[in-house]
């Protein structure tokens, strides 16, 4: 799934790369990134400054009575933040008082809009929570078998989507 993944990162003109680690706790445990992809533009509209978008890809493979579940609501009916994509940037000290380090949050905001717009997500309701469910299938005997499916919420909640192991 891995192997897939970057593959499709890289017919779309990105970097991608297997293997990548890096530490996720104040313990320093070391962990596995499936895939980092990363794509730089310039943005002649913005001084000719360097866009550098990177994608931390984790591949999960999930039991077949499992599924992940996003849930999402309307933009009409529930106000929500405008769509940022995190950044930093290192600068020379200057003398005006400006911090030469931090967060560009105009950059963020037109970087949101421009990578929603080029994935068609434009209009896309917002994503606010991910959640597991588990299926249970139960097989009424007799004359006509009949199999009934019900849906529950996993007793675990959503621990295996964000967990760095599954047992699979």
């Amino acid at each position: 799934m891995e192997v897939l993944c970057a593959q499709a990162f890289l017919a779309a003109g990105w970097t991608a790369r297997l293997g990548s680690h890096f530490t996720s706790d104040p313990f320093d445990t070391i962990r596995e990134l499936d895939v980092l992809a990363e794509k730089e533009e310039r943005l002649p509209a913005l001084g000719d400054l360097t866009f550098r978008l990177r994608v931390l890809v984790s591949c999960r493979g999930f039991p077949t009575e499992r599924a992940p579940l996003m849930y999402s609501v309307s933009t009409s009916c529930v106000p929500s933040f405008s769509p940022r994509l995190l950044s930093s940037h290192r600068a020379r000290q200057s003398n005006t008082g400006v911090p030469h380090y931090g967060t560009l949050p105009s950059l963020e905001e037109a970087s949101a809009k421009r990578l929603l717009s080029a994935t068609s997500l434009a209009a896309a309701r917002p994503v606010v929570a991910f959640d597991m469910l588990e299926r249970n299938v139960s097989i009424r005997r007799g004359a006509n078998k009949v199999a009934t499916a019900s849906y529950k919420r996993c007793g675990d909640g959503d621990r295996q989507l964000y967990s760095a192991s599954i047992a699979q």
